[in-house]
């Protein structure tokens, strides 16, 4: 079973291998201002011991995958049944699969309001109200990004399906489960491998009009050749 963020060996995670740093120095987190309150550098502080805690031991300027397994045990999470450790790397803005810069970690924790350790746990179980609904425009740009996450290269056009499917599987399944099984059923039969951005951003319209009533479906309408291959395969299955 495919996991979105799940070590292998050799330090790799999920889909794509994470990228192990040179042995550098340790990099420091710059001083904050001298005449900053206290509070303030206290709160720093706090945020700067907790990413140190995930830090790659060679190379401190990132959290590579170890650092990600360690936190997702710390924080009791599946990261094959759960969304929030995704989301969380949506909320930090994270460029580079498998790996947490120092800015985009705070970023992070910034974004869900966490001020460190002590509530950092409460706050990842909130990060999951995303996926509550499809429709919003939060979920949109959180659907959107974790297809631009998984891809190997900025040029790269499509993603396997497999991948895709696992990723529907942590993020609509609770709420499409049918159409998903049905749209999983087409997608093996008539071997389509992979899917685009346009195909994938299209998706969550396609799945509440099918959720709903699939005759509603226009097959006349601007969608993704995909999704009218989809309504002539349930249509015949009615």
């Amino acid at each position: 079973k495919i996991s979105s963020i799940r070590m292998k060996k050799g330090s790799k995670m999920g889909p794509k291998a994470s990228y192990k740093s040179s042995k550098v120095p340790p990099k420091k987190a710059p001083n904050p201002p001298k005449d900053m309150p206290k509070a303030a550098v206290e709160r720093i502080d706090a945020l700067e011991s907790l990413y140190l805690k995930y830090a790659d031991a060679d190379d401190n300027s990132t959290i590579e995958s170890e650092g990600i397994m360690n936190m997702a045990g710390d924080l009791q999470l599946d990261v094959a049944k759960n969304p929030e450790l995704l989301v969380f790397m949506w909320r930090c803005g994270c460029k580079k699969y498998g790996s947490i810069s120092r800015e985009e970690f705070k970023r992070g924790l910034k974004t869900i309001g966490s001020s460190g350790a002590n509530d950092f746990k409460l706050k990842f179980k909130g990060l999951k109200d995303v996926l509550s609904d499809p429709q919003n425009p939060n979920f949109r740009e959180f659907h959107k990004y974790i297809f631009n996450f998984h891809k190997q290269n900025p040029g790269q056009k499509t993603i396997e399906y497999p991948i895709l499917k696992m990723l529907l599987d942590l993020t609509l399944k609770a709420k499409y489960q049918k159409v998903l099984e049905q749209f999983d059923n087409f997608m093996t039969e008539k071997e389509k491998k992979f899917m685009n951005l346009d195909q994938w951003d299209n998706l969550v319209d396609m799945l509440e009009i099918f959720n709903k009533k699939p005759i509603n479906y226009d097959a006349d309408g601007a969608w993704p050749l995909l999704y009218d291959e989809f309504y002539e395969f349930v249509s015949k299955q009615v």
